[in-house]
């Protein structure tokens, strides 16, 4: 233990040391009773094995009582001077998401320059905190609620700079694709335009198929080329936008980290000045019981992903809810 913290001035630690439950009492009574606290670290190291950092991660355990929240991200190189001219408000996520409400009821607008950041910070904080931070999820909800829809296309492409909050749209939309549960997506009016929807009364099917569920995976000197990654094998089938479909395995291939992979561009565009399509539309889900629940706003191929090291061989595995797509098979399609 702390032995009696009132005796001190201030309390340093580090942001990824983990405490007792009696120890975190302790800081967070000795910090409600004005103690002081200075803690230093970071958590993008933690989030390579280990997910959500906002609820899981250690220092977010203590400090996400006080408001701060410790990302999984690092931010761009370089030194930060602390100049004499304070950061905007708008740079706090919570003032900012505030701002944005004023502005779209118009009782307080914003300035072009001002949305910028405003939409960029709460365009943050809406990818590092997960939809159960509900006290800040249901004001974007509301946000969402009362701005017009966004669809980035060719013709009409989404200039970020330009309409900055179009983007915090868009970027709201995404994380709900990412985490909301299949039964609870619908199809995204942005999926007719890429990556485009199946023909007119196509049906879904039941297929069981068998999956080759070993992979020795690459060598670590491919250091640049993602030798990590794990291989795809595909289904030949196609998950509508909106629907739920469900993959059934073997209950021995439940535990050896295999994923299904809906859509099959994994390329984020958020990098991009102009977007000509939803920035990410495909959405993993992990293998963890013998039957798992898939969907997508936007409807893709389905592939069945195995890691690098996994021996659990042939398996056969089930897809129901899904449509048949075109398919070649090397050696076999003519």
């Amino acid at each position: 233990g702390f032995g009696d913290l009132a005796a001190y001035d201030l309390v340093i630690i580090t942001t990824g040391a983990e405490w007792s439950e009696g120890e975190h009492a302790a800081l967070q009574d000795y910090m409600s009773g004005g103690g002081g606290v200075l803690s230093a670290g970071h958590a993008w190291y933690w989030s390579y094995y280990n997910e959500n950092p906002a609820e899981n991660h250690p220092g977010n355990k203590l400090l996400g009582d006080v408001g701060f929240v410790i990302s999984g991200s690092d931010g761009p190189s370089g030194d930060y001077g602390v100049g004499d001219v304070a950061p905007s408000k708008l740079q706090h996520a919570s003032y900012a998401l505030s701002a944005v409400l004023a502005h779209m009821d118009d009782s307080a607008p914003l300035s072009l320059e001002e949305q910028v950041i405003a939409a960029d910070t709460v365009g943050h904080a809406v990818g590092q905190l997960p939809l159960s931070f509900t006290a800040y999820w249901d004001r974007v909800l509301t946000f969402l609620a009362i701005a017009p829809p966004v669809v980035p296309t060719s013709d009409d492409p989404l200039v970020t700079a330009e309409t900055p909050l179009d983007r915090l749209v868009v970027e709201i939309e995404s994380k709900l694709a990412m985490e909301q549960p299949p039964s609870e997506l619908t199809a995204h009016p942005a999926a007719a335009d890429f990556p485009g929807l199946p023909t007119e009364g196509a049906t879904t099917i039941s297929k069981t198929m068998l999956i080759d569920g070993s992979y020795e995976g690459r060598s670590s000197y491919y250091a640049y080329s993602n030798p990590n990654a794990p291989v795809w094998r595909s289904t030949g089938l196609y998950v509508m936008a909106g629907t739920v479909a469900s993959v059934t395995v073997p209950d021995h291939a439940t535990d050896d980290g295999l994923s299904v992979l809906v859509g099959c561009h994994t390329d984020n565009l958020w990098h991009l000045e102009s977007i000509e399509r939803f920035p990410r539309i495909t959405r993993s889900f992990s293998i963890e019981s013998e039957v798992t629940e898939i969907g997508s706003r936007f409807g893709g191929l389905v592939y069945v992903r195995v890691p690098g090291g996994v021996d659990v061989g042939t398996i056969e595995v089930t897809i129901e809810g899904a449509i048949e797509a075109p398919r070649y098979v090397h050696g076999v399609t003519t």
